[in-house]
């Protein structure tokens, strides 16, 4: 892993072997695997799948590489990794308001443009209980050229895969993931919070608003708007806020970390979320360039 240092003329430090890649560098590759900083403040990153080529045999059907590993990890900066199990290799990993980091298609046995061995069961990595949880089964595989995407009302859009002139697995679709925090336990929608105004929008990092909601609520985060391709999201990454109740009925304060490695300029999605852990729906909040970096 490395540092790209963005100061002077910039540079490009050594970071630290990630996983146990020291012990055996080939099946602790991780091309088409995805990561996910699920907890920005904390320095927490999700890696999970991945494999040492993208194809696991070549044109004439030999194999040429190992699968894709079953192995996952949360790197925690200027920490050891910590090692947790992982039962698929995914095409995309999508980081929810609460924490948790959906993974969805992708192959045990990489091949581009091929659909053999799809991995149709997404999994939902739980930092708080360290487990991965089985969803219900998709119906399309997604693979190469596949993408998913968090959406302003928590829910996932999942589409896409193959762009090639092999028809058969070129997908000009997608589906919506509705996440189980959106459901009550009969299957009909819950209750949501939601946000009825914030103070300011537009915000430096150190910078305070406030949040007014229509009902009490426990947490909020602020989700960065992603930008997927090749199972990787590079934009997206998830702050978790702290909140200070200072005025009834429901009016909360908060204030965006001060440090810009960490409350990066972007365009985020501010969830809230109540004690029953059912998040609202996003309101766009724009994290500005500190001053002392402007020109």
């Amino acid at each position: 892993m490395h540092w790209i240092m963005l100061t002077g003329t910039g540079a490009v430090q050594n970071a630290g072997i990630r996983g146990l890649a020291n012990i055996n560098p080939i099946i602790h590759d991780r091309m088409c695997g995805v990561a996910a900083m699920y907890d920005a403040v904390e320095g927490k990153i999700l890696a999970a799948g991945g494999a040492p080529s993208y194809n696991y045999r070549d044109g004439n059907g030999a194999i040429r590489s190992e699968k894709a590993t079953r192995e996952a990890y949360v790197i925690t900066l200027n920490q050891p990794n910590e090692e947790v199990d992982v039962q698929i290799a995914g095409d995309g990993g999508i980081i929810l308001p609460n924490g948790e980091t959906l993974v969805v298609g992708g192959q045990e046995e990489p091949r581009v443009f091929t659909e053999n061995t799809p991995q149709l069961t997404p999994e939902i990595y739980s930092p708080t209980d360290n487990v991965w949880r089985k969803l219900a089964p998709n119906t399309v595989p997604r693979v190469y050229h596949s993408f998913a995407l968090l959406l302003r009302d928590a829910t996932v859009l999942v589409g896409g895969g193959g762009l090639t002139n092999q028809l058969p697995v070129n997908h000009f679709d997608a589906q919506i993931y509705i996440p189980q925090y959106l459901l009550t336990s009969s299957g009909s929608r819950a209750t949501r919070p939601i946000i009825t105004e914030i103070s300011d929008s537009n915000v430096f990092p150190g910078g305070n608003f406030t949040i007014a909601t229509d009902s009490e609520i426990v947490s909020a985060s602020l989700v960065r708007y992603g930008g997927a391709t090749h199972s990787l999201n590079n934009d997206q990454r998830r702050i978790p806020l702290m909140l200070n109740e200072v005025g009834p009925p429901y009016i909360y304060s908060t204030s965006i970390p001060e440090d810009g490695g960490i409350a990066i300029p972007g365009y985020y999605m501010l969830f809230v979320l109540n004690a029953q852990g059912v998040p609202s729906e996003a309101t766009n909040v724009q994290i500005l360039v500190s001053p002392e970096y402007q020109e």
